[in-house]
């Protein structure tokens, strides 16, 4: 019964979240639109799917950081998997807030959709922590 009720208010956080998250990322496009800055809206669309990553991954994180051992870093996974995907994820900040976006713009502009972005933001999250491995 108590891992029940843990489950569901776990589940309860994740809509709570879900749903101010969305919320805020409208408004941000409103101000976008409002006030000719794009600014706001990019960032929310950068750092929104990392920070539900984590919110998504926090059973994780507790059951490896309550295993006894020491953290080890699986460099293979990080290099191949995490940082491609944070580098997609940033694809759009890097486009317009960077001269890297001045020199290869197209490249960049590949990685445009929202939905690209949001996946790669929680692609990174949950490689990043399925790298660290703990050994007795």
């Amino acid at each position: 019964m108590k891992r029940f009720v843990r489950y569901l208010l776990y589940s309860l956080i994740i809509i709570f979240f879900l749903i101010i998250g969305s919320k805020f990322t409208l408004y941000l496009r409103l101000i976008s639109v409002q006030s000719f800055s794009s600014t706001p809206s990019i960032i929310a669309a950068t750092f929104y799917p990392i920070f539900l990553g984590l919110l998504l991954a926090s059973p994780f994180i507790i059951n490896k950081l309550k295993t006894p051992g020491k953290i080890h870093v699986d460099w293979i996974i990080i290099f191949s998997v995490c940082i491609p995907a944070l580098f997609i994820n940033m694809s759009l900040i890097l486009a317009y807030f960077s001269p890297l976006g001045k020199l290869i713009p197209n490249f960049l502009r590949l990685f445009n959709d929202l939905q690209t972005l949001a996946v790669s933001g929680l692609v990174f999250v949950f490689s990043l922590f399925i790298s660290l491995r703990k050994t007795s």
